[in-house]
């Protein structure tokens, strides 16, 4: 492959916090942060990625391309504290670019017409919910997050593998990932403290269609099949996770 990329990533941000209640051992805190991000990202030249459904020859294609994304990402929250008790609330909304890979994997250009085709990447947005609580104490700790993360054109993996080995990934119109987080410490001596922390989810996408890659014995190409799933675990997601 030969190409050249410019990126460009510029943001602003503000952050406020409002402190509602402060006294000297209960408080009462609300925070919001303010984000806006501009991206512009300009691609030519050849490669070999593109996909074997969209292209008879993949060798050297040809992808000159502009892209521009407009971001704004909001969080806000409550905290309360009193007594080592802490509880907290949260709202985030996230969006995430392509990467290039994405674009150079799933898309085609046509220099005669000067069309693209193929499947045009789209920006993830993450709609984040959570709520927790925490206990310290000077001989312990515990806590718990639960959490949703909502996501609209997440990109995931297909289980598609070019031909350098590599994973293909793209948009999923719906999906989420919602678990809870649990965490306990203990001092167990001035010199010595014991923490552990363990993480149930569950992370699905709603109307799924997976495309597998068949071989034969010999490692040969024999195409691909489509699968059409109504509710399915994101790959590489894990339903449960023990840490100590």
């Amino acid at each position: 492959y030969r190409n050249l990329s410019h990126k460009t990533d510029a943001n602003i941000f503000g952050k406020v916090n409002w402190n509602i209640i402060h006294r000297a051992q209960e408080r009462l805190a609300l925070y919001g942060d303010l984000q806006y991000r501009y991206i512009r990202y300009r691609m030519s030249g050849v490669n070999d990625d593109a996909l074997k459904e969209y292209a008879a020859n993949p060798d050297m294609i040809e992808l000159p391309l502009l892209v521009q994304y407009h971001f704004f990402n909001p969080k806000a929250g409550l905290t309360y504290q009193n007594k080592g008790h802490m509880l907290y609330a949260s709202f985030a909304i996230a969006n995430r670019d392509p990467s290039r890979a994405n674009f150079t994997e799933n898309v085609l250009f046509d220099r005669s017409t000067d069309t693209y085709s193929g499947n045009m990447p789209q920006a993830e947005t993450l709609y984040d919910y959570e709520l927790g609580y925490t206990y310290s104490h000077p001989r312990f700790s515990v806590g718990a997050n639960l959490y949703m993360m909502d996501y609209d054109n997440q990109l995931v993996l297909t289980g598609r593998i070019n031909d350098v080995g590599k994973q293909s990934t793209t948009n999923v119109k719906d999906s989420y990932r919602m678990g809870i987080e649990l965490t306990v410490g203990v001092r167990i001596a001035d010199w010595m403290r014991w923490d552990a922390n363990c993480v149930l989810s569950r992370n699905k996408i709603l109307d799924y269609t997976e495309t597998v890659t068949r071989y034969d014995a010999d490692y040969n190409w024999l195409g691909e099949e489509q699968v059409f799933m109504p509710s399915t675990t994101i790959a590489f997601a894990t339903f449960s996770a023990a840490k100590m």
